[in-house]
């Protein structure tokens, strides 16, 4: 899984809302393999959907990865 990370991180930046989510919840999934994610994860942090709640996946991953 650790090799999808690049792909994933790249996928934070769609400007489809529901591939930033998904996104962020496969690398919550890798967890701490993902450490390279964690600058982009903290800046979708500051995502503006409220649909999709790309924030509260995002934070969710970031909680997965630093354990």
């Amino acid at each position: 899984a650790k090799e999808a990370v690049p792909a994933l991180t790249e996928a934070l930046k769609s400007k489809h809302p529901a591939f930033r989510y998904y996104a962020a919840e496969a690398l919550g999934s890798i967890g701490p393999n993902a450490k390279a994610a964690v600058p982009a994860l903290t800046d979708a942090l500051q995502d503006d959907d409220k649909l999709w709640n790309v924030r509260k996946a995002s934070a969710k991953a970031l909680r997965k990865i630093n354990r």
